[in-house]
């Protein structure tokens, strides 16, 4: 078969034996099936290749021929007889004319038919016009095989160098995502600090192998359809592929079961709800196992394979490190066991304490002032001189008890009514946004909601937890990847200006400031990572609280992002981390 970006012609090439098997054919007395027969044979044969050997576009829509294939055969007049049907052979050329190049192409043959024992067998050579070969390999009746065509550069020739060769893998690689076969199942394991993830994409032909996928039409399954499947798709692999963290079982969260055509690759992205095609389509599903401790070993005993899968490929990420493994049904190789190694713990948030000496307004010493009170009860003494001396004496005595009473009981100073002080000044101020912000990002390292709250608490008031929570949070959510929250890479701050003392009831201390800050971070999934760099600006109102400097405001006024990649991950191990 040759594909251009207009027209596929195709070529089939039968055994005059298929004629007989599939048609009927009545030899005569002597074994012989004579001419006239064969080419009632060839004639039946045209419209019986023209509807099992099928070409669907990228959304699964059938593209039937333009006509009935043209037949080239070479008959003897007297016949051929049955035991040299294997010898001959027959043509039947067909053409298909395209609105526009297509992107995808899905081949399928039913040649066997439903009730057959044994499934029909062809041999499938696509090449690319301009191109060298696009597959080469058997199409098994009942298993569709599903093409990616590019346009902008085609498969290199047969003369090709094996450099030019490994340079269009290589874009073709990237162009996909890495998700490169459409009939395969690929599984994707994340080993987190405080999360596991098993990412898997499987076909729908395959699924159905498992689960039963009631549907109007044979050939498509529809957005209602896949609504009343979708709770049993779940519950098959919540249920399937044992998962053990730190030698405890445990029961993921479903973060995603979403059905897709040939034309995604990022499988993170959130897709249009629509009908899908049988023979293309896949089902994407994330798993998740949010942990409270820190992840020490896992092992995932994979029990999901079925008549046409007996092996899977999986991808296992710790890290910057990567392994690929082959989990099989067979010699009990369908468990994956690693303990990782330990690094240096991360230090938990431990807060920005406060300057104790650090006040709003001017204090006065008192204790030295009660010590003037024996030095005024003299002078009132002297000048009262008609009192008599034991009145005097008991009234410089008790004014020196008093005073000294007074220096035990009240405190060292007072404020000054109605007096402020300058505030905090713009180094340290500067300083303590500069600590704070990194402290504030720390905290989503965890993927459990309370985990994540009881860390922003050593820096967040708790008044205001939810709304400074739910900011950060939605700054941390790239859109663009269904709302995934990116893991913090790098948090620097850019300004920290106008630093102005600011009135917090029940603080001795208060002041807001100005302050521009960068935050990178990433999101992966199905094997490939999104990077990208936001800057944020707002405004902090930040108070000493329980001896120590805590969030007790803040107002997000600008967001843009400053860059954004995605990158393919390499293997980088093949026999453990």
């Amino acid at each position: 078969m040759v594909v251009g970006p207009e027209t596929a012609l195709v070529t089939v090439e039968i055994f005059l034996e298929d004629l007989f098997l599939f048609h009927s054919l009545q030899p005569d007395a002597a074994d012989f099936l004579s001419q006239g027969e064969l080419n009632r044979g060839a004639e039946l044969h045209r419209q019986f290749v023209s509807e099992r050997f099928m070409i669907r576009d990228k959304n699964g829509r059938p593209l039937p021929p333009v006509e009935l294939p043209a037949v080239t055969a070479e008959i003897p007049p007297n016949g051929v007889p049955l035991a040299e049907l294997m010898s001959h052979t027959m043509t039947f050329d067909l053409r298909y004319e395209f609105a526009s190049p297509p992107p995808f192409l899905t081949f399928a043959q039913h040649f066997s038919g439903p009730d057959a024992i044994l499934p029909a067998e062809m041999q499938l050579q696509v090449q690319q016009r301009s191109g060298g070969p696009l597959f080469n390999g058997a199409l098994v009746s009942g298993e569709p095989q599903t093409l990616r065509l590019d346009w902008s550069g085609p498969a290199p020739p047969a003369e090709a160098t094996d450099e030019e060769r490994q340079q269009w893998l290589q874009q073709q690689s990237e162009a996909t995502l890495g998700i490169t076969s459409y009939s395969s199942v690929y599984s994707f394991l994340y080993l987190e600090d405080f999360e596991v993830r098993h990412e898997i994409l499987i076909p729908l032909l395959t699924l159905e192998e498992h689960i039963p996928l009631p549907r109007r039409e044979d050939a498509f399954l529809t957005v209602a359809e896949q609504d009343q499947v979708r709770p049993a798709i779940e519950e098959f692999f919540v249920t399937g592929n044992p998962l053990q963290i730190n030698g405890v079982s445990g029961t993921p969260d479903v973060q995603r079961c979403d059905f897709y055509g040939v034309s995604f690759t990022d499988f993170a992205q959130p897709t249009e709800r629509r009908d899908v095609a049988m023979a293309s389509a896949r089902v994407g599903v994330i798993l998740s196992w949010p942990l409270r401790e820190p992840l020490q070993s896992v092992k995932l005993v994979w029990n999901r394979f079925s008549k046409s899968v007996w092996a899977v490929r999986m991808t296992v990420f710790h890290g910057s490190d990567t392994e690929r493994v082959t989990l099989a049904r067979v010699g009990s190789r369908n468990s994956f066991t690693r303990t990782l190694p330990q690094g240096t713990p991360r230090p938990a948030p431990e807060g920005i304490p406060a300057d104790p000496a650090t006040g709003p307004q001017r204090h006065l010493p008192l204790r030295p002032l009660l010590l003037f009170l024996p030095l005024l009860a003299l002078i009132l003494i002297l000048r009262r001189r008609s009192w008599s001396r034991t009145v005097r004496i008991l009234t410089v005595s008790g004014t020196v008890i008093l005073a000294v009473i007074a220096a035990v009981l009240t405190p060292a100073t007072v404020p000054v009514m109605f007096s402020r002080a300058p505030g905090v000044p713009e180094a340290q101020g500067r300083k303590i946004c500069e600590q704070l912000l990194p402290q504030l990002y720390e905290a989503f390292r965890y993927r459990r909601e309370q985990d994540i709250y009881d860390a922003l608490a050593v820096t967040v008031d708790g008044a205001l937890l939810q709304d400074i929570y739910l900011q950060l949070l939605d700054g941390l959510k790239m859109q663009s990847q269904g709302g995934a929250v990116a893991r913090i890479r790098q948090v620097i701050p850019v300004s920290t200006h106008r630093v102005h003392p600011a009135d917090v009831p029940g603080t001795p201390c208060a002041f807001t400031c100005q302050c521009r800050w960068n935050v990178s971070g990433e999101v992966e999934h199905w094997g490939h990572v999104h990077h990208r760099q936001n800057q944020f600006a707002g405004r902090f109102t930040l108070a000493v609280i329980d001896g120590g400097w805590k969030l007790v405001g803040l107002d997000v006024t600008d967001d843009r992002q400053l860059s954004a990649s995605t990158t393919l991950r390499t293997v980088s191990s093949k026999n453990g981390f």
